[in-house]
């Protein structure tokens, strides 16, 4: 909340949830800044060869497994984001149906050699967001109309291009649509619809999870990403490394409005 201090305190577990170290940080630390500290606290003070840290998108970037982790020699688990995931379809390397609902496949991608991709679908998730897309859109449509309503009213009309942009702009902006809308705006009047293609688009993504970690053995295991109807790997539900992601759900936690928390195991 605006107005309280912060303060973050991260917490160091093991593969099976046992903490083991915390440290508190100020509270205008990003998740990221605070993964240098610990990988020198694993590598000195527990004097650890080999180590793998899970921890959540946000934190295990793509630049701190570059600057950190891997001049460290520290193996990693991670998921990829939506623009990331999204950017894997158009090479075949995931599709919508790629994994049904209980299980999962492991892909590959020439976009990141030498890791392990376990792609999932949450069908809990995708209801979720699927239902949320909805509520936008018809949340956004009725603020659109009351625009529109405004520019046929018979006293005072809202009349120019420029102000109906603008009260238009501000309610997009607000909802965050303006990739599900296409509007047209004339000096008398507004008209929108919703684009379907792009909706779409983002619907088939509804659910789908990437975990991501470097492959033990990279060199010796490279090969191409199959198609959708090509044999696939499919692992196990709750397979080891997509358990020990979810580890770090344990120490995410709502904490008091002046604390925020965040955990990494390894």
């Amino acid at each position: 909340m605006r107005g309280r201090l912060q303060i973050i305190y991260g917490v160091l577990a093991t593969a099976g949830g046992i903490p083991v170290a915390v440290e508190v940080f100020k509270g205008a630390t990003g998740d990221p800044a605070t993964l240098a500290s610990q990988v020198t606290r694993l590598k000195r003070r527990f004097g650890l060869a080999r180590v793998a840290l899970a921890g959540d998108r946000g934190m295990i970037t793509r630049a701190r497994i570059k600057d950190d982790l891997q001049p460290a020699g520290l193996d990693w688990i991670t998921a990829l984001r939506g623009p990331a995931i999204k950017a894997l379809m158009p090479g075949g390397a995931i599709q919508p149906a790629l994994s049904d609902d209980t299980g999962m496949a492991e892909i590959t991608s020439p976009d990141y050699p030498g890791e392990r991709l376990i792609a999932c679908r949450d069908p809990f998730l995708a209801a979720g967001r699927a239902r949320k897309r909805g509520e936008l859109l018809a949340a956004t449509e009725a603020e659109l109309a009351r625009i529109a309503a405004a520019t046929r009213r018979a006293r005072r009309p809202l009349r120019g291009k420029d102000a109906i942009a603008l009260a238009a702009g501000k309610v997009i902006s607000a909802k965050k649509a303006a990739r599900h809308f296409i509007v047209n705006i004339t000096g008398d009047g507004i008209a929108w619809r919703r684009d379907e293609q792009k909706i779409a688009a983002e619907a088939a993504l509804d659910g789908i999870c990437v975990i991501r970690r470097v492959h033990p053995d990279h060199h010796a295991h490279a090969r191409p990403a199959p198609r959708l109807r090509a044999p696939r790997h499919l692992l196990p539900p709750r397979a080891p490394v997509v358990r020990q992601h979810h580890i770090t759900a344990r120490f995410r936690r709502p904490a008091p409005c002046s604390v925020r928390s965040g955990g990494s195991s390894a």
